[in-house]
């Protein structure tokens, strides 16, 4: 069940508590947006439940089979965010919240021995997400059964970067072999045949043109004009 409530709440944006019958009571699983707390929420529940634990990003209870309706209640009349002045920056659905955006030459192994100084990640302290910028797609192809998955090849000029995406839907469209592409996820580092790898595990792509980061780009390539013609820069030339 906490798989489950998990996949909802990334699909839905919202909280999500999934239970299943254990003898004569319901025992379930919470997973939650960052600007609600589980814990938090499931003690203000206290009086519908027979026992209850976690943390701010998830959490489990039980409660009796004829309480549901009550719990169900209860949950349901929970503000968000919760409890108020929680970080309300979580993403709605559809959207991610990016910690960095990386130019695709500082993608490597650096990089990696950074983030792994900051482990170990879990709920409320996540694994930095990233959004790679300057690479082109090399060859992309689909993986798994049924084709779930996308495994991609990246070219950042004659250099290969790995690149895969769990769970993407069957009817989105590839990329394009040679066309440029902004990624979102999280740094891999494993070993493949061997071979010490790095591999960003892609949440979400778009093309370099219409990628919500192609304003910030156009804005970067303004942004050193605009200085060289300021009345300072005149005075310093």
């Amino acid at each position: 069940v906490g798989l489950i409530a998990g996949r909802l709440a990334d699909r839905l944006g919202r909280p999500v508590a999934v239970a299943a019958p254990i003898g004569d009571e319901l025992r379930g699983s919470v997973r939650a947006t960052a600007d609600f707390h589980v814990a938090a929420a499931l003690e203000a529940c206290a009086g519908v439940l027979l026992k209850r634990g976690g943390h701010a990003g998830a959490g489990g209870f039980s409660v009796a089979v004829g309480e549901w309706d009550a719990f169900v209640q209860a949950w349901g009349a929970l503000a968000r965010p919760f409890p108020a002045g929680a970080d309300s920056a979580a993403g709605a659905p559809g959207s991610l919240v990016v910690d960095l955006v990386l130019p695709a030459a500082h993608f490597g192994w650096s990089l990696a021995d950074e983030i792994e100084r900051l482990a170990p990640f879990g709920p409320g302290h996540a694994e930095p997400m990233l959004a790679v910028t300057g690479l082109r797609v090399g060859d992309a192809r689909r993986i798994g059964p049924d084709g779930r998955h996308l495994a991609l090849r990246m070219l950042r000029g004659v250099e290969t970067v790995d690149a895969v995406a769990f769970d993407c839907p069957v009817d989105r469209r590839l990329p394009e072999e040679g066309s440029p592409l902004d990624l979102v996820g999280t740094l891999e580092r494993d070993t493949f045949q061997d071979t010490p790898r790095l591999r960003l595990r892609v949440v979400d792509y778009a093309s370099a043109g219409s990628s919500p980061l192609a304003s910030r780009r156009l804005a970067a390539r303004q942004a050193p004009q605009a200085a060289m013609s300021s009345p300072a820069a005149v005075a310093a030339r």
